[in-house]
């Protein structure tokens, strides 16, 4: 049968094969990782593994290609960085979905991973800045074509968290979330505030939630305005569908994908209101550590003045201070935190035996009757903060990751 194909626009697609969420949920990607790393993580959670990759001249490291388009009338210089900023971005798409499935737990996030792993990225259109298109093919090997389209200024020279958002959204179009044949008139809509609601629109109030850092997510969590705090909309965007978007293919299969219950809706709209809640109260609660932190350092370490001595102690003492700030970085690995942390308090602890088994001086003797290994505030303090750190919840902010930094292409010289 010949291929039925049109852009994902107004009009939505079933997913070929949803990705196994539980699966994606017990592995996590860290943070740190380098692209090369979150291409093989990707296809680790990719169920359908290297079956039905695409093939192309350009291929990037998660393995899809990319159009010649991508590439006509560029300079070897800025061809280098389109590639280094989609595969940026798709990285980002990718990490962040899995993150997003763990922390509020939308059906079909995790979902993109497998169809951007299999996408042509093209660029011949410059309509919108980013728009979705698949060929529908009816066949024994569920032979479906992602494409996206318009790859070009916007994408070349925006942030990358809004890179990262706009792949994420557009991949959304071949899961489960189509449910407004509005979706690409959006100055039919409003950003802020609760009437008429953008977010009443699944894509983007998934797209908004899961990106919290990008310009939807902005507007979306804005304490002021934003949409995420007004009643029924998060719920209508889940649990409603226009009968416009609601057509079947031969055979009666429904394409728009399926609506949340409400029991299920009221789940997730509870965890997206409480996103920007628990990052500013990890935000305090750092605040409190590092003015505590303060505290404890201008308790005893000043009787040591500028002394060798003092200087060892300040300094292991604002490593480990750095390192509880790190704990609290959506950009670093928390494991890695409580490893060095745990370091540290050891080496403070045979600093402070090497520096009072032999205290021979007034300011020595006055530091170590306060500061024995077996009675020290600092230890005290250390302790408590290793206790804070095994309690600390990622999820609590990891949704706030940075995007990874890629250059904006260079304007061709008129």
């Amino acid at each position: 049968m010949s291929p039925l194909s049109f852009i994902i626009l107004l009009f939505p697609i079933m997913v070929f094969a949803q990705a196994k969420d539980d699966k994606f949920a017990c592995s996590a990607p860290d943070p740190e990782w380098a692209l090369t790393r979150v291409a093989q993580w990707a296809e680790e959670m990719d169920n359908l593994g290297t079956t039905a990759m695409r093939s192309g001249k350009t291929l990037t490291k998660f393995g899809n290609p990319i159009d010649e388009s991508c590439f006509k009338g560029l300079s070897p210089e800025n061809a280098k960085k389109r590639l280094a900023r989609i595969e940026a971005g798709i990285g980002y798409a990718m990490t962040q979905a899995q993150r997003c499935w763990s922390n509020i737990g939308f059906a079909g996030t995790t979902g993109i991973i497998p169809k951007l792993r299999r996408t042509n990225i093209n660029c011949s259109e410059t309509k919108f800045a980013a728009a979705a298109k698949m060929g529908f093919f009816h066949s024994p090997t569920c032979d479906h074509k992602y494409e996206l389209v318009n790859w070009g200024n916007y994408m070349d020279t925006a942030p990358m968290r809004w890179v990262g958002s706009t792949l994420f959204h557009e991949a959304l179009h071949w899961s489960v979330a189509n449910n407004r044949s509005y979706h690409n008139q959006t100055h039919t809509r409003n950003r802020k505030g609760c009437d008429k609601s953008l977010y009443e629109d699944r894509v983007y109030l998934m797209e908004a939630a899961c990106f919290p850092r990008s310009d939807v997510g902005a507007e979306l969590y804005d304490p002021s305005f934003g949409a995420a705090n007004c009643p029924g909309v998060c719920e209508k965007g889940l649990t409603e569908a226009d009968s416009a978007v609601k057509f079947n293919q031969a055979g009666g299969e429904a394409l728009y994908g399926h609506n949340h219950t409400p029991q299920e809706a009221k789940i997730i709209c509870d965890k997206i209101r409480d996103v920007p809640r628990k990052y500013e109260a990890s935000r305090k609660e750092l605040k409190e550590v590092t003015e505590r932190f303060s505290v404890m350092k201008n308790l005893g370490i000043q009787k040591l003045g500028d002394s060798e001595n003092g200087k060892k102690l300040r300094g292991l003492f604002d490593e480990a201070f750095m390192l509880t700030q790190n704990a609290y970085d959506p950009n670093t690995s928390l494991e890695g935190v409580k490893k060095n942390f745990a370091s540290k308090k050891v080496q403070f602890i045979s600093q402070v035996k090497a520096i009072c088994g032999g205290a021979n001086t007034p300011p020595l003797q006055d530091f170590c009757k306060d500061y024995t290994p077996e009675k020290n505030p600092f230890l005290e303090e250390m302790g408590r903060l290793s206790l804070k750190l095994e309690n600390i919840k990622v999820s609590d902010f990891n949704l706030y990751t940075n995007a990874p930094q890629a250059p904006a292409l260079v304007p061709a010289a008129k």
